[in-house]
């Protein structure tokens, strides 16, 4: 029965034109692409289609002007090969319970029979089930560049770009009326269409200024950014289908299962001041103003400093070991990032309902925590870089400690209140990990040459604080495995059945989805002038 489905021959087809071209003021790219790919299970697949388009223009000197765009389109035949396991939907879970002798093939007259041994018969649903996903996406980018002041040993520049990205999609799923599975429900003939539109813009605009302080170089950036998100999702679904339609209004019952209207504004300033004394010492100092109406103080800005500091010690003049180490770089950095409340956690919000008949609101059970602040991302980092023999042994090490304060989780609050979750600021999380490189170069001639590096990588993670009650989440329940949430584990440790008492929430330690280490291994020879 596998090979009735998996069989198919998965051809991919791949073509591609570009042309490119200008003068000394004006350089042109333009391609074009299409991707067919046939799957191995007959009528799934994935089409793609695409457009690209750049420009580079000097309109006056000291004035450039680039433009980007890119348009793609693509069509998804999905299949049902998914989760639906308990409906017979799924074709891989459905086959598991039918013997190889079974025929549930279509007769002469093109009918299925029942299959007898599970819900559905798995090659109707294959031959006249839809499960079909078209998007278009439409990408673009200006760059402007305008040099304000060039001196002999200073320059300030003026950088404005934005951006566009619109992003529409339409999804269909349609299970006919004749289904078996469909057959013994009250209204046979279900489907789905689903609608998504994305609109996301960006505006940015830097003053760079860049100068030379005797042997020091000096560079200067300030400017804003400006991102705005508008999203449009629409989910709706029809029942007892006439037969061969998908048309909506050819359901004995309609309804919308799901509609949300999102709309996120977010501004930054930013701030960052370069030191360079001739690659002896390199200093940053740097730091942003974040605002963002998923805040729950949409107007107040919040502060993310950063600095770091290197020293290129075999750059100085007292260095004396060459020949032995000719790169010896200590550098230390530290910086502050900020993550946002997820849409809908910090108002409260309006849900219909029908009241004797009549349409009103009320409010939802989701409540608010007036004085939620966005999570903060801290870490400090510690590194060595170092080359041996002209470069022929390289090292890196790095030691990184990054800290997480106050995580957004869900306080369930007691069931009298009515309220059934408030995003709060309920935990800290700490990782701290290492970063280790070798390279080798052993082999450096005209016509061979060998280098080897071995990565090596670790992290451990911690829940430092708690402030909800220790609570599992994700993954496949207590059955095969869950995540536990608990002050003093990893957020990745697996929990799961039987039942126990040493550990929070009273289940057993399956393991840690986080590795112990990690490693990589690079090998790459050249030999004959580069093959």
């Amino acid at each position: 029965m596998g090979r009735v489905f998996y069989g198919e021959t998965g051809l991919l087809s791949n073509t591609s034109l570009s042309i490119s071209g200008g003068n000394q003021k004006t350089q042109f790219f333009v391609s074009g692409g299409a991707q067919t790919e046939s799957g191995i299970i007959k009528n799934t697949g994935f089409d793609r289609y695409s457009v690209r388009a750049n420009l580079d223009h000097e309109v006056v000197n000291g004035v450039r002007l680039s433009f980007n765009t890119n348009y793609v389109n693509t069509t998804t035949e999905r299949g049902f090969t998914g989760n639906q396991n308990n409906t017979g939907g799924s074709i891989g879970y459905n086959i598991a319970y039918v013997p190889t002798y079974a025929n549930l093939f279509p007769d002469e007259n093109g009918n299925y029979p029942d299959n007898p041994y599970f819900d559905d018969n798995p090659i109707v649903i294959r031959d006249l089930g839809t499960n079909r996903e078209n998007v278009d996406r439409f990408i673009t980018a200006v760059n402007l560049d305008v040099d304000l002041l060039q001196t002999t040993s200073s320059f300030l520049k003026l950088k404005i770009n934005g951006g566009v990205d619109y992003l529409s999609g339409n999804t269909l799923a349609h299970l006919p009326e004749i289904l078996q599975s469909q057959r013994a429900l009250a209204n046979p003939g279900d489907v789905f269409w689903g609608r998504q539109d994305n609109l996301n813009t960006n505006i940015q605009g830097f003053l760079v200024f860049n100068t030379n302080l005797g042997t020091i170089n000096s560079n200067t950036t300030v400017g804003a950014v400006r991102l705005d998100q508008d999203s449009k999702y629409a989910l709706n679904r029809g029942q007892g289908l006439s037969a061969g339609q998908t048309n909506l209004r050819w359901a004995k019952v309609t309804e919308t299962r799901q509609q949300v209207n999102s709309t996120v504004t977010d501004i930054g300033l930013v701030a960052q001041q370069d030191f360079n004394w001739e690659d002896k010492i390199i200093a940053s100092l740097g730091i942003r103003f974040d605002r963002s109406t998923l805040n729950t103080d949409q107007d107040k800005f919040y502060a993310f400093p950063k600095a770091s500091l290197a020293a290129n010690i075999a750059n100085f003049d007292f260095w004396t070991f060459k020949d032995i180490v000719n790169q010896l770089k200590l550098r230390a950095a530290y910086g502050e990032t900020g993550g946002l409340p997820n849409y809908g956690s910090t108002f409260e919000v309006l849900v219909s309902q029908l009241i004797g008949g009549s349409l009103g609101g009320q409010v939802s059970n989701i409540g608010v925590d007036p004085n939620l602040r966005p999570e903060t991302a801290n870490e400090i980092e510690l590194g060595l870089d170092a080359a041996l023999f002209n470069s022929r042994i390289t090292l890196e090490a790095t030691y990184y400690n990054k800290a997480v304060d106050d995580l957004i989780l869900n306080l369930v609050p007691a069931s009298s209140t009515g309220i059934t979750a408030i995003s709060t600021n309920a935990a800290d999380l700490e990782n701290k990990g290492i970063e280790l490189g070798l390279g080798v170069n052993p082999i450096r001639k005209n016509n061979l040459n060998w280098f080897a590096k071995v990565l090596y990588w670790q992290n451990r993670s911690e829940i430092t604080r708690l402030d909800i009650p220790a609570q599992t989440t994700g993954g496949f329940g207590p059955g095969l495995g869950t995540y536990l949430i608990a002050e003093g584990y990893s957020p990745t440790t697996i929990v799961g059945n039987p039942a126990g008492t040493t550990i929070p929430t009273g289940r057993t330690i399956y393991g840690d989805r986080q590795p112990d280490f990690q490693m990589s291994l690079l090998s790459q020879l050249n030999f004959l002038k580069n093959f």
